[in-house]
């Protein structure tokens, strides 16, 4: 068959030879290997700037119970939105552990670094939608 059809092979597929391009060129592998050297760049640069090296300070330990605090209010909020009542207790408790975290964070907002502001307004942001009364 291939001595009649000598564009065709044994099974009478046209042979063709598909184009073979280097792994780096293809731009989906380019752009996925450029966005995760610039992800974790960011994310280097960002802990290098906003820590220290020494022991963290109190500001920096209100602003970790803060985030904690919201983290769990949230989650309760959530389960207590789909209709959970069992946990209205913990999310009333905790609601008012937010709000006590926040205002002290609050007091002493003027010693903010700026990578600490933007923490506390990320999760100032994440709680807001929960803590209306």
């Amino acid at each position: 068959m291939s001595r009649k059809f000598p564009h065709c092979d044994t099974i009478g597929f046209p042979k063709r030879k598909l184009p073979v391009k280097p792994l780096l060129r293809t731009p989906a592998l380019v752009v996925l290997v450029l966005c995760a050297l610039v992800l974790g760049s960011c994310s280097k640069s960002e802990t290098a700037a906003s820590g220290n090296a020494g022991p963290p300070s109190e500001l920096d330990l209100a602003i970790a119970n803060y985030d904690k605090v919201a983290k769990q209010y949230v989650h309760v909020a959530k389960q207590k939105q789909k209709g959970d009542v069992s946990v209205t207790m913990r999310f009333l408790n905790l609601r008012d552990q937010t709000r006590a975290a926040a205002k002290k964070v609050e007091t002493q907002a003027s010693q903010l670094t700026p990578p600490q502001r933007k923490r506390v307004a990320l999760i100032a942001a994440e709680t807001k939608p929960f803590l209306v009364e």
